[in-house]
């Protein structure tokens, strides 16, 4: 039987960023959140409130991603250009020329009344010291620090 996309991508052993788990004393939180709607797929959006009772709450430790901004399209659009910008520099396209594993998970943020999605990736942790630099002006490196994040 050959597998889907989707069986193969989830059945990889890919490396997260570290969180330990945190607590909620609320069921409202009013808080900069990503609510990750699989294991390999965030979706962030920011002071937005909603019931966090379905939701665990995860302290993420400072790390560094590579990121990309799209403008002007829909979410579901700009995810796609995004990853592929994204995947390209995993594939090599950064100044070693270095294939870089796959992490998880692939974030977008979503800002309140902006048209600007901002797609990334964990850096794996062998390169967080000294990622390869992207080659493509629209990638770049960023270092999130320690972040709450709502996880579903």
């Amino acid at each position: 039987m050959i597998k889907s996309f989707k069986q193969t991508f989830l059945s990889l052993d890919l490396q997260s960023p570290r969180w330990n788990p945190a607590e909620t004393t609320a069921d409202l939180a009013r808080v900069a959140i990503c609510v990750i709607v699989s294991i390999h797929l965030v979706v962030t959006v920011t002071f937005a409130t909603f019931q966090a009772n379905d939701y665990e709450l995860r302290q993420y430790e400072t790390a560094k991603w590579v990121s990309t901004v799209i403008r002007g399209e829909t979410q579901k659009e700009a995810l796609r250009q995004g990853f592929w910008k994204l995947f390209h520099y995993i594939q090599g396209k950064n100044e070693k020329e270095m294939k870089i594993d796959m992490t998880v998970p692939v974030t977008c943020l979503v800002k309140h009344g902006c048209a600007d999605f901002k797609v990334s990736f964990f850096v794996p942790f062998e390169h967080q010291d000294s990622p390869p630099q992207p080659t493509d002006s629209d990638v770049f490196i960023e270092e999130r620090k320690t972040a709450a994040i709502f996880v579903r």
